[in-house]
């Protein structure tokens, strides 16, 4: 894909494709800490707010998540694009890291083709912006001393570099719309996760 974007199938997604702490085991959810994985229970309010985000998405085609750091923002998003996976809603996700002059018109053109093209082979598109995923993990080893946390993977764990990404929220938003809202019907629907301080600025 281009850079900034990464897109992933339900089989993807279940090896941590598009969130590297997530994790797919025995049908269900998983989040990996510093080594050790949990099943995410959804009941109670959790489960409520799944479904009320899954349902805005496919009615409305946007929606947004917002709250404090590290309260589970990311975990809630993973679970409804779990859930729109199972129940065959989206064939594919896009994570978008950044949206800018350099990446907007390949990510317009490829958001075209997919809609029109694509969509027929792979399934429903869903574009998720999760900037505070993206600032904390990274794809490649680290090479340069700082912080780091392990996640874990299938048989084994790996060090995950933590860094702060270059990225400018609002033009990312504001691309986002402008390059789906081109497409009339055809959109696809956007999952936006973001820390309060970020939103409320």
């Amino acid at each position: 894909m281009h850079a900034g974007i990464v897109t992933a199938d339900v089989g993807e997604f279940a090896k941590g494709g598009i969130y590297l702490n997530i994790e797919v085991e025995h049908d269900g959810l998983r989040i990996c800490v510093e080594g050790q994985c949990y099943n995410i229970v959804r009941a109670g309010k959790f489960n409520e707010l799944v479904s009320e985000i899954k349902d805005k998405l496919l009615k409305q085609g946007f929606a947004v998540v917002v709250g404090p750091k590290g309260i589970g923002k990311s975990t809630l998003a993973a679970a409804v694009i779990w859930e729109l996976f199972m129940n065959g809603d989206i064939g594919r996700v896009a994570r978008v890291d950044v949206l800018n002059e350099e990446n907007y018109q390949g990510f317009e053109r490829f958001l075209r083709n997919y809609s029109r093209e694509f969509i027929n082979y792979f399934g429903r598109l869903l574009i998720l912006y999760d900037p505070v995923s993206t600032e904390t993990y990274e794809r490649e080893p680290s090479t340069q001393q700082g912080q780091g946390v392990l996640a874990g993977s299938s048989g084994g764990v790996r060090r995950v570099r933590y860094v702060k990404m270059p990225r400018d929220v609002e033009v990312t938003i504001a691309n986002l719309i402008n390059a789906s809202s081109e497409l009339g019907d055809l959109r696809p629907p956007i999952l936006i996760v973001l820390p309060s301080d970020d939103y409320n600025d």
